[in-house]
């Protein structure tokens, strides 16, 4: 488990292990994006709020399947999936 830093922007996950990212505060993170890759071998990768923040509504995201990606923008108060 680790939290994303805000200027890492890009988090390719290559490790052929299950993991947990926790996302930074939507409210110090505002019109920033954060993208998540989980490349070929990576095991399942859920990305996690923080305190009351949202992710289109979820707790919670995983990614399971190779290759998947996801695209994430903070609002202040959430983040929307783009």
């Amino acid at each position: 488990s680790s939290t994303i830093a805000l200027n890492s922007g890009v988090q390719i996950i290559a490790s052929g292990s299950t993991m947990t990212l926790t996302l930074p505060l939507a409210s110090t993170a505002v019109g920033k994006m954060i993208k998540v890759k989980a490349r070929v071998g990576a095991g399942q990768v859920t990305l996690q709020r923080q305190g009351a923040d949202t992710i289109d509504g979820f707790n919670e995201v995983v990614l399971e399947s190779e290759n998947a990606a996801i695209s994430l923008i903070a609002s202040g108060s959430e983040y929307f999936i783009i």
